[in-house]
């Protein structure tokens, strides 16, 4: 053990921005368009250009992804989904009767609207499921995926993944849309509309209690990744634009100018991914080269993930944290997947160390924490 230490913290990269916010765009009375820009105004950037509209979108909390509906008509057609660096755009139903789709906060399932009620499938396109029968909107997870709040009846309603254990939260003579959960579960945004038309964007709690307006005169509210901003939407001068406050109210800041309308936004993370350290052939991120390594490959044998420099000589490399993190050390030759390839760091580094680095990461996996049984 020379040469090794335990009091090294690991280093995650800080978030380099504030997030992405998502909406879709109609200029010159022209089809809408999905478009994205960086939570502090600029880096506007257009990812889709169809004759069609393409409207409803929903950001990946990871800004990775942007789900939205493409059809003729506002919030009616298909679900798809395009990369935030608008490429892959790709169509996940053909029904033509789809609304309000939004991603689960892990990326990896979507909830949406279509005739018969709400529905969820996976980020893909498959599984299709529906969870409620009858007539329902805007439908959004609960960061832990157990529950999804939605409107029925024009009041914010909840239930869980399977549709059961309904609940109404709210029983106003206003009508209530776009309700969403804040980053930590606790609060629920939504927006009411009376019967002049204006509009404003509510918070309460996730039971219904303690209803508060905290925007006068806008309306699609949702939070930011961290819960401590909201981005939403407000009409001055006949123009739709994307604004932001702090959650509890304030000074608006105005994201967009425009002459047409920008609306429907959703905010998501750093586009940045958090970062670890690596040694090539250190799968199990103990500081040393040896038998223990050969674990950490079998347990995660076929995942995948962000590959990074791709080679098997012994020096620091820095990775994209892969989804599920331990993976990432497993990943010793760095080409993004984990298969029979990665023994030959071992061998070529074996009997070298390193400082241990410890956090949230790391170790990844020491032989005690496997099923030997199952790699027999």
């Amino acid at each position: 053990d020379a040469g090794r230490t335990t009091d090294v913290d690991i280093t995650l990269l800080p978030l380099q921005d504030e997030g992405v916010i998502a909406f879709c765009s109609r200029c010159d009375n022209r089809n809408y368009n999905i478009v994205v820009i960086q939570a502090d105004g600029i880096g506007r950037r257009q990812l889709t250009d169809t004759s069609l509209w393409d409207t409803a979108p929903s950001i990946a909390f990871d800004s990775s992804r942007v789900v939205f509906i493409r059809g003729s008509s506002w919030n009616c057609g298909d679900v798809w989904v395009v990369n935030t660096d608008g490429k892959n755009e790709c169509q996940l139903t053909t029904t033509g009767n789809v609304s309000s789709p939004s991603f689960s906060f892990d990326g990896k399932q979507i909830v949406f609207c279509n005739d018969t009620g709400i529905c969820t499938m996976n980020a893909a396109g498959s599984g299709y499921r529906e969870l409620l029968h009858g007539e329902a909107a805007y439908p959004a997870f609960s960061p832990d995926g157990m529950e999804i709040v939605f409107i029925m009846e024009d009041d914010v309603h909840l239930m869980d993944i399977n549709g059961n254990s309904l609940r109404r939260l709210t029983q106003s003579a206003d009508m209530e849309y776009a309700p969403s959960f804040s980053p930590d579960g606790s609060m629920i945004i939504f927006t009411r509309q009376c019967d002049s038309g204006d509009s404003g964007v509510w918070v309460m709690n996730r039971d219904g209690s303690n209803a508060e307006e905290i925007v006068k005169h806008g309306f699609m509210g949702r939070f930011s990744p961290d819960g401590r901003r909201v981005v939403f939407t407000a009409a001055k001068d006949g123009n739709h634009d994307v604004y932001t406050v702090d959650a509890n109210g304030g000074k608006w800041q105005q994201l967009t100018v425009t002459t047409g309308v920008d609306t429907y936004p959703s905010w998501g993370g750093s586009i940045h991914r958090p970062q670890v350290c690596v040694w090539p052939g250190d799968t199990n991120n103990d500081g040393l080269v040896n038998e223990r390594d050969v674990f950490p490959i079998a347990a995660h044998w076929g995942k995948t993930g962000t590959s990074r420099d791709e080679s098997i000589f012994w020096k620091p490399q820095t990775a994209d944290v892969w989804d599920l993190p331990d993976a990432t050390y497993a990943d010793a030759n760095g080409d993004g997947k984990v298969n029979v390839s990665d023994v030959l760091a071992i061998g070529m580094n074996w009997g070298k160390s390193h400082p241990v680095l410890i956090g949230m990461h790391s170790p990844a996996l020491h032989t005690e924490d496997v099923d030997h049984a199952k790699y027999r």
